[in-house]
């Protein structure tokens, strides 16, 4: 019944349950019927989009007087005509001070990092070690700080998100929150440059949707769901944590056979031949990691990885002998362009030290 009931209609685009008689261990123990992995870790605390405002509010990108012009231009909205251009413009002014600061401060950053990433590949090509480890100290410090910008912007996002769910859960009584809601999505949109005349501030509606089956695994255990939680970890470097992870994933595809720099240097050859085909870009753009592998982007690699036989015979026989090995390779290309880094080769390479 409970699952029955979200439906929508013309008119109708947000459904919610109102359960007056079962307990929530009730209602995990009917689910259990169609899911045995499911479990109950706690009750969800609706206080969270409370605790993800609090993590927003100590970044500094919006004030007081921000919000306030905010609830002033949608109240008006509310009592006016919706869809008023001039109501659109005002909210939109409101959020105007907010995505200056974000923009200047993630402009300075990515500006900084790059003046940083020039004066290490000054140093490593002059041979100068103790340069190398300075420029590349600022630049992960730098980076860490861009990152704090990142995540306020994804915490946004996630608190139109987890304040729209609590809500159908119970009455918050807060109106200042409910403002805050439809300013956080707002700026969310604003944020990187995007200009108003490519922002919608009309609701989002469905516009369809597709139903898979997904077998779980007999030797699956079960696992506890988790309320909804803030994300109170700290901002780090996701450069260097990208490359670790890389280096491991290398290590474990082709073990010791060849020497890791060869290793390292064939998936970057080959991302760099993916980054050529403006095809192969563009389905990696748009697309899912599992459907843009499957695109043009699966024979490029493998004819890359043919191609590359003359100077990488074994790593390429590796990869060319076991479908599987292919995949997971396909899968690091992959994920190396989609980090941004696949064009700067030499600068990765000589930043783990090859």
């Amino acid at each position: 019944t409970l699952s029955r009931l979200n439906r929508t209609y013309p008119g109708k685009d947000q459904t919610f349950v109102i359960d007056f008689a079962n307990d929530p261990q009730t209602i995990i123990d009917a689910f259990k019927t169609y899911d045995e992995g499911a479990e109950l870790a706690d009750v969800q605390d609706p206080n969270v989009v409370y605790d993800i405002q609090a993590l927003l509010d100590e970044v500094g990108i919006y004030n007081q007087q921000d919000l306030d012009a905010y609830k002033k231009a949608s109240e008006k909205a509310l009592i006016g005509n919706p869809d008023d251009e001039t109501l659109h413009r005002k909210m939109y002014a409101a959020t105007q001070r907010a995505a200056d600061v974000f923009n200047a401060k993630f402009k300075s950053l990515t500006d900084a990092i790059r003046s940083y990433e020039q004066a290490f590949d000054k140093a490593h090509q002059a041979g100068d070690k103790k340069a190398e480890e300075i420029a590349e100290s600022k630049r992960s410090e730098l980076t860490k700080e861009r990152e704090v910008l990142n995540r306020f912007k994804s915490n946004l996002g996630r608190f139109v998100r987890v304040y729209s769910y609590v809500s159908q859960l119970l009455e918050m009584g807060d109106g200042d929150l409910e403002n805050f809601s439809g300013f956080a999505k707002l700026l969310a949109k604003r944020l990187n440059g995007v200009p108003q005349e490519q922002i919608d501030l009309s609701g989002l509606v469905l516009k369809g949707f597709a139903l898979k089956k997904r077998d779980m695994p007999e030797d699956a255990k079960a696992t506890e769901l988790q309320p909804i939680g803030a994300n109170t970890t700290d901002a780090s470097d996701r450069e260097k944590q990208f490359l670790d992870e890389l280096i491991e994933q290398v290590s474990q595809l082709f073990g010791d056979i060849t020497p890791q720099e060869s290793q390292l240097y064939l998936t970057f050859q080959i991302a760099n031949e993916v980054l050529k085909n403006e095809k192969c870009v563009e389905q990696i753009d748009k697309n899912s990691r599992e459907q843009a592998m499957r695109g043009e982007m699966s024979s490029v690699v493998k004819q890359g990885v043919v191609n590359a036989m003359s100077n990488q015979n074994t790593n390429a026989r590796t990869l060319l002998k076991d479908s599987e090995s292919m995949e997971a390779f396909i899968g690091m290309v992959h994920d190396v362009i989609k980090h941004g880094e696949g064009g700067q080769l030499s600068k990765l390479l000589a930043k783990i030290g090859l």
